[in-house]
């Protein structure tokens, strides 16, 4: 079985010490690439052995520095982070760098396992594409999940109770046929990319439409798309000629 990489970025040594004394326990099958005490040396250490961590534990408050400073210096971050810090307020920042989790020192093994699961499911995921890989096309293929990771961890929805999406800033809200919505860490744009395949179409910059959910259009000065949920959502002028050559035939 693989290893899991793991590098740990903290300023203080009794705090690594312990994490790395939880690992053991939380995850047995870990191996410790590295740490480091501040955003300079861990960025260097990254830099050069980056390709053999799959999992960064991130201390917030550093020497003369911060945390999520580290991740905006990195090119490219191909493992995941759970932030780890003695503060709070950092939960909406760990939301938006899509860290798989934020436990609050001292935390205890219980919360580090809960941590480490949502890892490996996450890993097991891998992306938002992973589940659709080789799937059918177009309406057979809504009967596929797809992993929507958020602040809590992941879910797991047939795309076919998805009715449509709404980007907000870095975050998509995604709402279901059930009545649930879920804000993800993920773009609108990364959803479009993923879902396009699947019958949804991207009616505005703000709003990607499962089209199984479509139930009217209604022409007047702004287009309005009739959805099952009884919601009506406007359609950008430049995308209405585009939808109705490739769908409104169809729908």
């Amino acid at each position: 079985m693989k290893k899991t990489g793991i590098y740990i970025v903290e300023d203080e040594p009794i705090h690594e010490k312990w994490l790395k004394e939880l690992l053991l326990e939380a995850c047995p099958n870990a191996r410790i690439i590295g740490q480091a005490d501040s955003v300079d040396s861990a960025r260097k250490a990254l830099l050069e052995h980056g390709k053999e961590v799959d999992l960064l534990f991130l201390d917030i408050n550093l020497k003369a520095s911060n945390g999520f400073d580290l991740l905006n210096l990195l090119p490219n971050i191909d493992f995941d982070v759970i932030i780890t810090t003695s503060h709070t307020q950092f939960a909406l920042q760990a939301f938006a760098v899509n860290a798989i989790d934020y436990l609050v020192k001292p935390f205890r093994l219980e919360e580090l396992r809960r941590a480490i699961r949502k890892f490996e499911l996450y890993q097991n995921s891998a992306s938002l594409k992973t589940n659709i890989e080789g799937a059918d096309k177009g309406n057979l293929g809504q009967e596929v999940k797809l992993t929507i990771p958020h602040l809590s961890g992941l879910d797991f929805v047939q795309i076919r109770h998805i009715i449509y999406c709404k980007s907000e800033v870095n975050y998509t809200h995604i709402y279901l046929d059930s009545g649930k919505s879920i804000v993800s860490s993920k773009t609108l744009k990364e959803y479009a990319e993923t879902l396009e395949p699947f019958h949804f179409f991207r009616i505005h910059q703000s709003y990607l439409v499962n089209l199984s959910h479509v139930t009217s259009l209604v022409r007047n000065k702004t287009a309005l798309i009739g959805l099952s949920n009884g919601e009506q959502l406007p359609m950008a002028q430049s995308r209405k000629g585009l939808f109705l050559k490739k769908y409104g035939k169809t729908l």
